[in-house]
């Protein structure tokens, strides 16, 4: 068993602004023949994890005065126990004569996934061309609009330099959502920072964004107008040597993810009922005390600048499908739905390839909840859980990976193509990590006529609820978002009615108590009752709840059904040990390795390279005197026995099994590996 795959899979991770800050200085004197060329160093959370490095150059365009700023950004992270490279390429034009750029364009890397946008300035007006597409967006730009970028800022050094201003109000445009947004900026304290070997005395300056809530704090030279060091949240860019490439570690985003708190909770989904103390800053979204409350939540305590501080009692009720409207239902005539049924740059619901498929999802569905909730399961079992995700609705389908956010996005596309209304919603969620704590995660909400939004989390396996562990921030309208929680404490909860039977506590004494072997290092895994429900206490990490086990004697995880439970008994009928089997879908990716003459013409299609996307990482099928092998990527090999009649492949020791699944076509497009460990009850 993994127990770091359960971390990844029992707490969804929403992209935490994960593309770092770039920042760099330089004077503002580059010939036209010559360019500069500059390191910053990236730290999040006190961890040098990466760098920049920047050409700047001064050309001359019809009579102006060109900055032309090329960014390659890169950055080594880790989240939920999934390790990924982040790069950037961005550029800007720069008219020196305004300070705003009149083009843009960025290419964000992370992972599998990958993101961008281009931005060409005509007037009063910005054309806005995302990546892959070819539909222009435009945009309006007032007057006085600011078109920042990331190190240049000459109305700064303006208004609070030469005018002496303390606060001042500004119109610019966030080029991550093509948004104009209301920026208010405000005078910080002189800092001395040290550049190639010269003291600067930089002006400070905090940025709030009132639509984000978003706060970034800068320094900057006051003769140069060029940013020095940037501040957001636990993120810091500073300049550095080219030896700064050399230097730079792995960060941890977890501490920004999740947040422990002081009670252990192993039934998520049993929850019924929370309630919670919560100081946290999100950003992603102008918040409101008001918009705090809503159907299964009530917040009091107060709003101030994106700052929440207050009680939330969290109770989501369960919605049966009464008076569900009939399918496909048509709410054409309400315009405040228009926008929850058409398409957007990360919902792609006028997808020929999504919209075929929600149809064939729910052919036969006898009304509008049944539809959703086909939907929903669909996503839910086969979405592999992976960081990054796969951006958008499209991309997450066609990978079959992601994180929450684009699990919420696929199922938001499917609803929105069959006539359903659906948003993707977020905030974060009770997970047993850590011992219980509070992540930032990401949700749908489905609209069902008289009886409202209905929220469903394909990614916690809840496909027609939530539990009330889930504490709502708001929409997802922004691909900026992070909840930045400073305290998350449990004052109260239920699980359920409160109830458990002693008959149903006697169901399940047999199978309850230490079980271990030499595969886990002899580690013991207690197995509890828990709200009427079994319990695997897996050492130094977590409880997870399995439900009942189904007629073939497998227990399936609660959170994560790929995690099962099998318990073998002696003659007598007493329970002597349990089996945990884990299954991952693996798709096939390219292989070059040459297929030796001598294999059978039934295995050669069966060999190649299957990659677990979560991990990163590669297995092998393989042959070697006639019969499969099983190369994992840490070393060890496990030869395959044919099951007659199918595909599926068993490890002679029985601790692999391995199944093969095939296109419309016959040609094999992934692999089934399930990972079994066997311990013997104590």
């Amino acid at each position: 068993m993994r127990p770091q795959k359960q971390r990844q899979r029992t707490f969804a991770l929403c992209a935490a602004m994960l593309c770092c800050l770039a920042a760099w200085t330089a004077p503002v004197t580059a010939q036209d023949d010559e360019s500069t060329h500059l390191y910053y160093g990236i730290e999040i959370g006190g961890v040098l994890c990466g760098y920049a490095e920047f050409d700047l150059g001064k050309t001359v365009e019809d009579g102006r005065d060109i900055l032309t700023i090329r960014e390659n950004v890169f950055a080594l992270l880790t989240a939920l126990g999934s390790s990924f490279n982040s790069r950037q390429t961005i550029t800007y034009d720069v008219d020196l004569a305004t300070g705003n750029f009149l083009r843009h364009s960025n290419d964000v890397e992370q992972g599998d996934t990958r993101l961008g946008a281009e931005y060409v300035v005509d007037g009063d007006v910005a054309y806005l061309t995302a990546l892959g597409e070819e539909k222009q967006r435009r945009i309006e730009l007032p007057p006085d609009v600011i078109l920042p970028n990331t190190v240049y800022f000459p109305h700064l050094v303006r208004d609070f330099v030469e005018g002496a201003s303390v606060e001042q109000h500004y119109k610019t445009l966030q080029v991550r959502d093509g948004v104009v947004q209301d920026v208010v900026a405000t005078r910080l304290e002189d800092m001395d920072i040290t550049v190639d070997g010269r003291t600067v005395t930089a002006f400070g300056v905090e940025e709030f964004s009132e639509s984000l809530g978003l706060r970034v704090r800068m320094w900057i030279d006051p003769e140069t107008a060029m940013l020095l060091r940037a501040e957001i949240m636990n993120r810091t860019v500073f300049r550095a040597d080219a030896d700064v490439v050399k230097r730079v570690k792995v960060a941890n985003l977890d501490e920004g993810i999740l947040l422990k708190t002081d009670t252990r909770i192993a039934d998520v989904q049993g929850i019924s009922s929370m309630k919670v103390r919560a100081r946290m800053e999100p950003v992603g979204a102008k918040l409101s005390e008001e918009g705090l409350n809503g159907p299964g939540q009530q917040f009091a305590g107060t709003v101030h600048e994106n700052v929440v501080d207050g009680v939330f009692e969290i109770s989501h009720a369960r919605y049966d499908g009464t008076n569900a409207p009939p399918f496909p239902p048509d709410f054409s005539g309400d315009p405040e739905l228009r926008r929850y049924l058409e398409p957007s740059a990360l919902v792609e619901a006028d997808d020929a390839v999504l919209a075929g498929k929600a149809r064939r999802i729910t052919v036969g569905a006898t009304d509008a909840w049944d539809a959703a909730t086909r939907l929903s399961a669909w996503v839910a079992h086969n979405i592999t859980y992976a960081i990054p995700g796969g951006g958008t609705a499209r991309k997450t389908y066609d990978i079959r990976a992601g994180e929450c956010g684009a699990h919420s996005l696929l199922l938001a596309a499917f609803c929105r193509t069959v006539g359903i209304p659906a948003r993707v919603v977020w905030g974060c969620m009770y997970t047993p990590n850590l011992g219980g704590s509070f992540g930032q995660h990401a949700w749908n909400e489905i609209y069902m006529g008289d009886a409202g939004w209905i929220p469903v989390d394909a990614t916690a396996m809840e496909v027609d609820f939530v539990d009330s562990g889930h504490l709502r921030v708001g929409e997802m309208e922004s691909t900026v978002i992070a909840l930045n929680a400073k305290e998350m404490k449990v004052l109260d909860y239920q699980l359920g009615d409160g109830k458990v039977s002693e008959e149903r506590r006697d169901a399940l004494a047999a199978y309850l108590g230490g079980y271990t072997s030499p595969a886990v290092g002899g580690k013991i895994f207690e197995v509890l009752e828990q709200n009427g429900k079994l319990a695997v206490s897996i050492p130094d990490k977590m409880t997870l709840v399995f439900n009942d086990e189904n007629e073939n004697g497998i227990w399936p995880c609660q959170l994560s059904p790929k995690l099962m439970l099998e318990f073998t008994r002696d003659g007598d009928g007493a329970v002597t040990a349990m089996s945990i089997m884990e299954e991952n879908r693996m798709p096939r990716v390219e292989d070059d390795a040459p297929i030796a003459d001598d294999t059978p013409e039934d295995l050669r299609p069966l060999l190649g390279s299957f990659e677990l996307t979560a991990l990163k990482a590669r297995f092998r099928i393989a042959c070697a005197d006639g019969r499969l092998l099983l190369k994992e990527p840490r070393g060890a090999e496990y030869r395959l026995v044919a099951e007659t009649g199918s595909d599926q492949y068993r490890a002679e020791d029985g601790s692999r099994e391995v199944r093969f699944e095939r296109d419309a076509a016959g040609s094999v497009v992934a692999m089934i590996a399930t990972h079994r460990t066997m311990l013997a009850k104590q």
